[in-house]
């Protein structure tokens, strides 16, 4: 096994054994879980806005083209960054992660009812 694959394994195993509660996933994720998903918002509405100006999006046709987009969230957890693109408007937004227990929590969240997900090797 190459130190990638052991890696992998100890970070599902590890999800596994810490995140029975979506408390404990949301600790899992970091300290002041909701000041986190509060600057996923502005790291959401940063990657947006830097969208719109390099493919020359204006103000105009910001509304029609966030409906159109399609977004993956590699890495999603719990969904923090999966709900705050959700909210600006999205409409797919879809997560990869590597912990069937994160996106167990993730599936949860009302905001994510029509998104799918999939399970990484980590790779």
């Amino acid at each position: 096994m190459s130190k990638l694959d052991q890696y992998a394994e100890n970070q599902r195993q590890t999800y596994s054994k810490i995140t029975q509660s979506l408390d404990d996933a949301k600790d899992a994720v970091g300290p002041n879980y909701e000041k986190l998903r509060r600057e996923a918002t502005a790291y959401a509405e940063y990657v947006l806005g830097n969208y719109f100006l390099r493919n020359g999006i204006s103000e105009r046709y910001r509304r029609s083209t966030l409906e159109q987009l399609k977004l993956l969230d590699f890495g999603c957890g719990v969904g923090r960054v999966m709900e705050a693109f959700s909210e600006l408007g999205i409409s797919v937004v879809d997560g990869c992660d590597i912990s069937e227990e994160m996106q167990r929590f993730a599936r949860a969240s009302e905001l994510l009812k029509k998104s799918k997900f999939f399970l990484s090797s980590g790779y």
